[in-house]
Formats: structure tokens, C-alpha cells, sequence
């Protein structure tokens, strides 16, 4: 009767035992599951467009398209007397899981007189110094494949490659978050078109590169 007992015994705590180690076995599964991972990579910029109603920024590079809404008060500083004396650069761009993308954007004012901080302020510049300014815009929108699309010929590059830097969330371990292909497509006369409306380059500034940026801008 006891030997009984206590082989009971023993069966009952190799069982929970059991349990317990397959109940921190499923924790750690679905822990690394829902762990989101992330990965980096450079996104060499071809073409930075607007569209013609001023609505949509779209960001080109040869894997991926980056289409972005415009930040409120974007296309009147652009129409403003400043432009000729402003340049242009993108932050890092955050990719989430579901293709969403947001990075912020600025406009500087090099060497600017005192008429130019005087009405850059008046546009919303907020880092004033006594030679330059700066406005930050924070973008957001979506990223799409570019595998199936091919430039038009003729189309003119930005003056020299534009590199930006890209944090990608994998989820569940995937290889990229989710991708949809772009909604650029081409007209006949070789205008570049966003969802029916065409796009033109963003030209009024120089853009700049990240590794060309002084330290600590």
C-alpha cells in the first residue's frame, strides 16, 4: 500500500513537472512569436515628386516606392519667395509591420539675412540661429514595391544619389513587413502618374544627403 502511494506520488510530480516545463515552453514560443525584430537598410533615392494638386510626396528608390501625404504648409513655403534659398533632407524612415511609414522631414535655410528669418518664422521655422533655419515636418504614408516598375526614359535623377536610412519591423520573424506593389504607373507621353494624377519633381530645393549633414544638426 505505501510502495502505491508513493509511486502515485512520484507519477503525480512528473506530471506537473512535465506540465510546468511545457507551460514555459509555450510562453517562450509565443513570446518569440509576438517579438517584432527589426532590420536597417539604406534606401538610395532616384526621384523626390509631388503631385500636381499638391497632395502627395512620393519618395523613389530602385526596391521601393515611398508615398507620403503632405504635411500642412509644405507647398505654401515651397511657393514662397524662400525656396531658392532653401535645401532639403529626410530623416530615418520607420517601416511598421503593416507597410505604414512615417520619418521626419526638414527645410534649411542656409545663410539666412534677417529679412529671411523674419519671414521663415512667419512660416513656422522654429530653429532660428543668427545664419540659419530650420522647419521639421513629420511625414507619413505607406511603402510599396517598385519590382515590376520600370523609370521612364528621359527621366532626369536627383543631381546626385540621395541616401536615406530605413527601420523596417519584421514581425514573427518575417523577412520584410508587408509590401504591396506602387500605384505609380506611366503615362504614354512617359509622365509619371499617382493614382491618375501626374507628378513633377521636386525641384525647388536641394536635397541633401545624411552623411553630407554636420554634426549634430
Amino acid at each position: 500500500m505505501t510502495n502505491r502511494i508513493h509511486r502515485r506520488t512520484l507519477l503525480t510530480l512528473a506530471a506537473l513537472t512535465l506540465l510546468g516545463t511545457g507551460g514555459c515552453a509555450t510562453k517562450a514560443l509565443m513570446d518569440k512569436a509576438t517579438k517584432t525584430e527589426y532590420r536597417r537598410y539604406e534606401e538610395t533615392v532616384s526621384q523626390v515628386l509631388v503631385t500636381a494638386d499638391g497632395k502627395r510626396l512620393a519618395v523613389l528608390g530602385p526596391k521601393y516606392h515611398y508615398i507620403f501625404d503632405v504635411p500642412e504648409g509644405l507647398v505654401q513655403l515651397l511657393d514662397s519667395p524662400l525656396h531658392r534659398k532653401m535645401s532639403a533632407r529626410f530623416d530615418v524612415f520607420n517601416v511598421k509591420a503593416n507597410g505604414d511609414v512615417e520619418g521626419p522631414f526638414a527645410l534649411i535655410l542656409e545663410q539666412a539675412s534677417q529679412e529671411d528669418r523674419l519671414a521663415a518664422k512667419a512660416f513656422g521655422f522654429t530653429d532660428l540661429s543668427t545664419t540659419r533655419a530650420v522647419r521639421w515636418f513629420a511625414l507619413q504614408g505607406s511603402r510599396y514595391s517598385a519590382a515590376k516598375f520600370s523609370m521612364p526614359a528621359g527621366t532626369r535623377p536627383l543631381n546626385q544619389p540621395y541616401r536615406v536610412e530605413v527601420r523596417e519591423a519584421l514581425p514573427n520573424g518575417a523577412r520584410e513587413a508587408l509590401v504591396v506593389m506602387t500605384p505609380l504607373t506611366v503615362a504614354a507621353d512617359g509622365a509619371l502618374i499617382l493614382l491618375a494624377i501626374p507628378l513633377i519633381p521636386l525641384a525647388l530645393v536641394v536635397m541633401r544627403d545624411l552623411q553630407t549633414l554636420p554634426i549634430g544638426f
